[in-house]
């Protein structure tokens, strides 16, 4: 499991530190609807389909990845965004299917 980890954080760390600074730069309502709605989904789904396409599908990786954002609740918004992280984890389940996939088929070819 502790080689797993290791595999995940770089990951991990390029989320969270996305997840920290863009609501830095929300300034009224729409943004913040697209920073949230938008932009954060938008990453989480590349970075869970780049690293389920290097290494393998991983709920833990998914969980761990959408748990982050809690972080970002605390600290810089408040607890009404609590719902976006089953959002978040969503996603980031679809961008490791489609990240999974690729590898498969890629392998497949091979």
């Amino acid at each position: 499991m502790n080689i797993e980890i290791k595999k995940m954080l770089p990951y991990l760390i390029i989320t969270l530190l996305f997840f920290c600074i863009m609501p830095l730069f929300i300034k009224e309502t729409g943004s913040g609807m697209v920073t949230l709605l938008v932009l954060n989904p938008l990453l989480v789904l590349v970075i869970s389909t780049i690293y389920s396409k290097k290494e393998k599908f991983n709920i833990i990786f998914c969980i761990i990845q959408s748990f982050l954002f809690i972080i970002t609740i605390l600290t810089i918004l408040n607890l009404s965004a609590f719902i976006y992280i089953l959002y978040y984890f969503i996603v980031s389940v679809i961008g490791s299917f489609i990240g999974n996939s690729i590898r498969k088929y890629q392998d497949r070819i091979r």
